[in-house]
C-alpha cells in the first residue's frame, strides 16, 4: 500500500490537475505542470517521447504510444541500458571496430534490437587481442615456438587455397565413382 501512495504522491507533484491521470484519456502536455522542477523534467520527456514517435508538436500522449519500446528507444540515441549500438557513432572506424567485437565476442541486443556491445565485451574482446599480440611476439624472440620455423609462414598460405583444392579433391571422387561425370 506504502507503494502505491508513493506513486500517487510522485504523479500529482507533475500535473496540474490530478483528475488528468484518472480520466483515463490521453494525457495532454498542458496538464503537465512545467512550472514545477518535477513536471518540468517530465514534459520534457514527453516532448522527447513524441519526438522519437515521429509526432512532434502533438499535444498529448496515449498509452498506445508505448506499446512498442523500440520506437522509443532506437539505435541512434543513447538508453541507458549499457549496450553500445554501431548505429549510435557517425565515425566508419568506430563502426568497424564494434562490428569486429559483435563478430568476435557476440552480440548484445540493445533497447532498439539492435545489436550492440557492452563493457564485458568490449573487455573480452581486448583480452583477447592482447593475448593474440603477446603469442605473435614470442613466436619472434622464442626459439620453437613457429613449428616449421621460416616455412610457417608459407604453410599459412594453405588456407587461402583449401576450398579450391577440396573442390577439387571432391571432383576427383566423383569422376572416379562415374566416368560420366568427368
Amino acid at each position: 500500500m506504502p507503494e502505491i501512495l508513493a506513486a500517487v504522491d510522485w504523479a500529482c507533484a507533475r500535473v496540474t490537475d490530478p483528475q488528468a491521470i484518472c480520466d483515463g484519456g490521453p494525457l495532454t502536455l498542458d496538464a503537465i505542470d512545467g512550472a514545477r522542477p518535477e513536471g518540468a523534467v517530465l514534459k520534457a520527456a514527453a516532448i522527447k517521447v513524441l519526438d522519437y514517435l515521429d509526432k512532434p508538436g502533438a499535444l498529448s500522449l496515449q498509452v498506445e504510444d508505448f506499446a512498442d519500446m523500440t520506437r522509443l528507444f532506437t539505435a541512434h540515441h543513447p538508453n541507458g541500458d549499457g549496450v553500445v549500438p554501431a548505429a549510435l557513432t557517425d565515425d566508419e572506424g568506430l563502426r568497424r571496430a564494434i562490428a569486429a567485437i559483435v563478430e568476435t565476442q557476440g552480440e548484445v541486443a540493445d533497447r532498439s534490437g539492435d545489436p550492440g556491445i557492452t563493457i564485458e565485451t568490449l573487455n573480452a574482446f581486448f583480452e583477447q587481442a592482447r593475448a593474440v599480440l603477446d603469442w605473435r611476439d614470442r613466436c619472434i624472440t622464442e626459439p620453437g615456438m613457429l613449428p616449421l620455423e621460416e616455412a610457417t609462414a608459407d604453410a599459412a598460405a594453405v588456407d587461402a587455397v583449401v576450398v579450391k583444392v577440396d573442390d577439387y579433391l571432391a571432383r576427383c571422387r566423383l569422376a572416379s565413382f562415374d566416368g560420366q561425370a568427368a
